[in-house]
């Protein structure tokens, strides 16, 4: 009975090509068609997978720069809830104070109501791809609670409206963290969004309770005691410093790309400015000065500090917009040119086989 060496096989197999072996003795059984088609099939493989790597990437960049948009379209829609809200709550700080400003209390209860439906419209329209609507909800109900007030102030003489604050934070905090916004690729549209997104609403906030007790206490005929006072200078403060650092995120924004500075008025942040360098109580005292001037100076700012969220809101949509079309236009030209390129390759194989 014989037997076969498996050893000796191998090595008869290998003996004439070494390595190429398997290569040569594949080919030898193969027609020209089948060899021509087989190593086009091995060198496109690659390209295909390069390709479809490349097709997922730019999808998904563009899905990020969508969910980005949605984080802009939403906060267009909040900041005029926020600026309401801000707007109710001083008028119930000066009231407090004994500046009568229940008319203006009133009608910034309005003006909440209708911002909130209107935010919650967007909600529903757009489909909340930012998960925001439970949150909404969080707001509403903290809002609605402080409808039972009178003015805005409890039964002790405090304001209400905390919860309402707490829940508009945790809405900010969804528009961006959920948005991706502040992990944006680009240096100007980056800067943009740390200014509106992040710095701006703090300071908004800060400058409003400036605002609020800066009429207080001209209506008091000054602050009450220590701890207002250090209150009171920790929120210009930071006010000042928002403003300074939001100025610095949109300068450089303007240094990467010059053409925004063209397209975004500041003036709004000059006006807050001012009005917080003249903020100091006892300056405003001693100047005589009538809370209701103060409380019409403060509304003034802070009306016109909001204007530059207009200003740059729209600028920033209009930066991912660009982005997203040109992601569209490099997808679809580089697709193009694939296809023509194995379009042309089919045709010079089929006149190529035609010739064999």
């Amino acid at each position: 009975m014989s037997t076969t060496n498996p050893t000796a096989s191998a090595a008869d197999f290998f003996r004439y090509h070494g390595i190429w072996a398997p290569g040569v003795r594949l080919f030898r059984n193969l027609r020209f068609r089948s060899k021509a088609l087989l190593i086009s099939v091995v060198l496109l493989l690659p390209a295909m997978l390069v390709g479809t790597a490349y097709l997922r990437g730019v999808q998904d960049q563009l899905q990020f720069t969508a969910k980005e948009r949605a984080g802009v379209a939403a906060m267009q829609q909040f900041v005029p809830v926020l600026h309401a809200v801000l707007e109710v709550r001083n008028a119930t700080r000066a009231t407090l104070g004994g500046h009568d400003a229940s008319q203006d209390y009133a009608a910034g209860r309005q003006r909440v109501d209708q911002a909130l439906a209107k935010f919650g419209t967007h909600l529903k329209d757009s489909g909340d791809p930012l998960g925001l609507t439970e949150r909404l909800a969080t707001m509403q109900t903290a809002w609605t609670a402080t409808a039972t007030s009178k003015n805005g102030a409890d039964d002790k003489g405090r304001t209400v409206f905390g919860k309402v604050t707490e829940a508009s934070l945790a809405v900010l905090r969804g528009l961006s963290d959920e948005s991706n916004l502040v992990l944006d690729p680009d240096t100007d549209s980056l800067f943009l969004i740390n200014g509106v997104f992040l710095t701006m609403p703090r300071a908004s906030e800060d400058l409003g309770q400036i605002w609020g007790w800066g009429t207080y206490a001209v209506a008091k005929g000054g602050l009450e005691n220590p701890e207002q006072f250090r209150r009171y200078a920790v929120w210009g403060a930071r006010a000042t410093g928002g403003i300074d650092d939001t100025r610095d995120f949109f300068d450089r924004a303007f240094n990467a790309n010059p053409a925004l500075k063209a397209k975004i008025d500041l003036k709004g942040f000059d006006e807050a400015a001012k009005f917080l360098k003249g903020s100091d109580t006892a300056d405003m005292i001693k100047a005589a000065l009538e809370p209701a001037e103060v409380y019409a100076a403060g509304r003034k700012a802070m009306a016109a500090y909001f204007t530059v969220f207009n200003q740059v809101l729209p600028v920033l949509d209009g930066l991912l917009q660009a982005r997203s079309a040109q992601l569209q236009f490099e997808r679809n030209a580089k697709a193009a040119a694939v296809a023509l390129c194995l379009l042309l390759g089919a045709y010079l194989f089929y006149c190529f086989s035609r010739v064999m």
